[in-house]
């Protein structure tokens, strides 16, 4: 990885040799999984010289490596510390040009390729969005996801919450000039459609609204459940072995619905609720196991729980 910040990844402290290597990011396009050959070295520098507020909270799993992504949008070779790199002239030019705009994301239809070709990242699975609405200048809040956004129609019916979304803030040192990743928080924001300075709604991809975005956790109870969608997969994250996750999504059309924890770890269990909060008749499988089907209605809502571990990946058919 190119990022000024990797080696700054390494957990070290004074005469101390730490070994790190970094997995792959996605942001609506894939790039290579292959991972770089491992570093391995000895720098003296302290932990707070590189960590800020809330980076140890970041997904950093391969192919869900937030930390990687939010160090190359601020200190890669066309980040924003690299004077007149390929962001900052695209912010300034959204900030004061003839058409502006108060975004730059992963989904943009005249950027996507540029961002593409301009970030080598090593990873996948992951869109960005990043939001200046005071403009070029000193604060700015970069937003990742793991989310699959979707391609042409949003996989999130607009207005719906998208979770997990971390936002950091990033601000410009008045002294050395640079910008620093201050803090980073979870968070989720509400479906949208990107708003693109050109093509305004005549090409829409699916995106958020940043000036949505809440802090806080989502998927602790029925009434707070992670909104889902059919063909989904995606990983649970729980902070205990013991905490259950809620997910949610509405059934568009009748038929055999199967949600399928893709490990074989059989500490981990699923359950599948209908609308009225009553476990579903499994067809196949079973509640509490690894994978259960059952016949699903047309236009209902149904809850499916995650548990027994603190990362698990699963598939929504």
């Amino acid at each position: 990885m190119k990022s000024k910040l990797f080696l700054k990844m390494l957990l070290i402290t004074t005469g101390v040799v730490s070994v790190a290597t970094v997995a792959g990011v996605y942001a609506t396009w894939s790039y290579s999984n292959t991972a770089p050959t491992p570093t391995e070295t000895t720098i003296a520098v302290q932990l707070q010289d590189f960590k800020w507020d809330g980076a140890e909270d970041l997904t950093t799993s391969t192919g869900e490596d937030h930390y990687t992504l939010i160090s190359e949008i601020v200190d890669g070779d066309y980040g924003l510390n690299t004077p007149g790199s390929y962001l900052n002239q695209t912010i300034q030019d959204r900030s004061s040009g003839w058409i502006t705009s108060e975004t730059l994301g992963s989904m943009d239809f005249w950027e996507r390729e540029e961002i593409k070709n301009y970030f080598d990242l090593e990873t996948e699975n992951l869109s960005f969005l990043i939001h200046f609405p005071d403009g070029y200048g000193t604060t700015y809040y970069l937003y990742t996801t793991s989310v699959e956004l979707g391609s042409d129609s949003a996989n999130i019916e607009v207005g719906k919450i998208i979770y997990p979304i971390y936002r950091t803030t990033l601000e410009k040192n008045a002294e050395t000039g640079d910008y620093e990743a201050v803090k980073s928080e979870l968070g989720y924001a509400e479906s949208a459609y990107y708003s693109n300075p050109i093509t305004g709604t005549w090409l829409q991809y699916p995106s958020f609204d940043p000036e949505s975005w809440v802090a806080g956790k989502r998927g602790t109870g029925f009434d707070d459940a992670i909104n889902s969608y059919l063909g989904q997969t995606n990983t649970m994250y729980a902070q205990t072995a013991t905490e259950e996750v809620y997910y949610t999504f509405t059934n568009a059309t009748a038929g055999t619905r199967t949600i399928t924890l893709n490990t074989e770890d059989t500490k981990y269990k699923v359950r599948v609720y209908n609308a009225s909060r009553q476990q579903v008749t499994a067809t196949a499988g079973a509640q509490d196991s690894l994978t259960i089907s059952w016949s699903a209605s047309r236009n209902t809502k149904y809850y499916f729980v995650i548990s027994g571990g603190t990362s698990v990946s699963y598939t929504v058919n």
